[in-house]
C-alpha cells in the first residue's frame, strides 16, 4: 500500500500547493477554478482507463495482488488518480481542505522515512479522526467502506470531484465537433481555447473528443487542426491526447510526427497511451517503433510497453 498511498498523497498535496511547483502555480496563480479542472481531468482520465481495462481488472485495485507478477506490469495511472480520489473523498468527510491538510502533515511527520501498509494507514487515520474530530468521528468512520476503496476493483461510485465551472463550456465546444447536427463553434469560442493559458482546458477538450472518438471523422480532425494547430503544439500533454485521437480515427498525416515524438520523449505517461492505440491498429508497426527506440527508453518503459504489443 505504500506505493499507492504515497503517490496518492503526493498528488493530493501537489494539487493543494505543497509539492510540485507546477501545480502550486496552478492554484496560487490561476486560482481555484484551474485547480478544480486539473483534479477533474485526472478523474476523467481514471474513468476512461478503468473502462478500457475493465471494471473487474485486478490492476484497477489500489492494493492489487502482485504475487508472481512483475510490479512494472501493473503500473498505470490507477495508483495516482484513484489514490488521489480516495484522499479527496476522505477530505470531504473530515470537513474540507484545511482540516485534511492537518491530517496530511501529521501523517507525514509520523511516518517519515518509513514504509507502511494499508492497515497502518487506516489505523492512523481512524485514530487521528477520533482525536481531532471526536464529536463527528462516529459518523465519519462509519461512512467509509475501506474494502470498496482499497480491495475492490473498478471506480467507486460513492464519490466524484465537483465539476469545475469551465467543464460544461469545454464539453459543449467538443460536442460541436463530434455532433453533426450542432452549430459550428463561434469565433469567440475558438479564440478562448486558442489563447487559454491553462493547458488543462485544452486537455479536457481533447479528452471529450477521445471519449466520443467514434463520432470524430477525418474531416473533423482536419478542421480541429485548422482551428487549433495541434500538430505544431510543443506541449507533451496536448500532443499525447491529440496523437491518440489521430491514431484512433486513422489520421495518417501525423504518422511522421508521432514517430518523431516517440523518438524524443521517453516518459511512460506520454508514450504508453500512444503505443496502446497503435497496438489496436497495427501491432507490427508499434513493435517496429518500439524496437527503433529501445535504446533510448528506460528498460522499465520497454518492459511495460512490450506486453501491450504482444497481447
Amino acid at each position: 500500500f505504500f506505493f499507492q498511498a504515497e503517490d496518492g498523497i503526493r498528488d493530493a498535496q501537489e494539487s493543494r500547493g505543497l509539492g510540485d511547483v507546477y501545480k502550486r502555480q496552478i492554484q496560487r496563480v490561476e486560482g481555484q477554478e484551474a485547480y478544480e479542472l486539473a483534479v477533474y481531468l485526472g478523474y476523467s482520465e481514471l474513468s476512461m482507463l478503468i473502462a478500457r481495462m475493465g471494471e473487474n481488472h485486478e490492476y484497477t485495485k489500489l492494493t492489487p495482488n502482485l504475487l508472481g507478477v512483475n510490479p512494472d506490469e501493473a503500473f498505470s495511472l490507477i495508483p495516482y488518480e484513484k489514490g488521489e480520489l480516495f484522499l479527496h473523498y476522505l477530505e470531504s468527510l473530515v470537513g474540507g481542505q484545511a482540516k485534511f491538510l492537518n491530517f496530511l502533515n501529521d501523517y507525514i511527520d509520523n511516518f517519515s522515512r518509513q514504509s507502511i501498509d494499508s492497515s497502518q494507514f487506516r489505523e492512523y487515520f481512524e485514530s487521528w479522526v477520533f482525536e481531532n474530530l471526536p464529536e463527528r468521528s462516529p459518523d465519519i468512520l462509519s461512512t467509509i467502506d475501506w474494502d470498496l476503496w482499497l480491495l475492490k476493483p473498478g471506480l467507486p461510485g460513492v464519490f466524484r470531484p465537483p465539476e469545475p465551472a469551465s467543464l460544461q463550456r469545454l464539453k459543449g465546444l467538443a460536442q460541436k465537433y463530434y455532433t453533426s447536427s450542432s452549430e459550428p463553434p463561434q469565433e469567440s469560442e475558438l479564440q478562448a481555447l486558442r489563447t487559454s493559458k491553462n493547458v488543462n482546458e485544452i486537455c479536457m477538450f481533447l479528452q471529450e473528443l477521445l471519449k466520443n472518438s467514434s463520432n470524430v471523422s477525418l474531416e473533423t480532425a482536419d478542421q480541429l487542426e485548422r482551428d487549433y494547430h495541434f500538430d505544431s503544439s510543443k506541449n507533451c500533454e496536448v500532443l499525447c491526447k491529440w496523437y491518440c485521437l489521430c491514431i484512433v480515427i486513422g489520421r495518417k498525416s501525423v504518422a511522421k510526427d508521432i514517430e518523431a515524438f516517440l523518438g524524443r520523449v521517453g516518459r511512460v505517461r506520454y508514450i504508453k497511451p500512444i503505443y496502446i492505440e497503435l497496438s489496436k491498429k497495427d501491432k507490427s508497426y508499434g513493435q517496429e517503433l518500439l524496437n527503433r527506440n529501445k535504446d533510448f527508453y528506460h528498460t522499465i518503459a520497454v518492459g511495460m510497453i512490450e506486453p501491450i504489443l504482444k497481447q
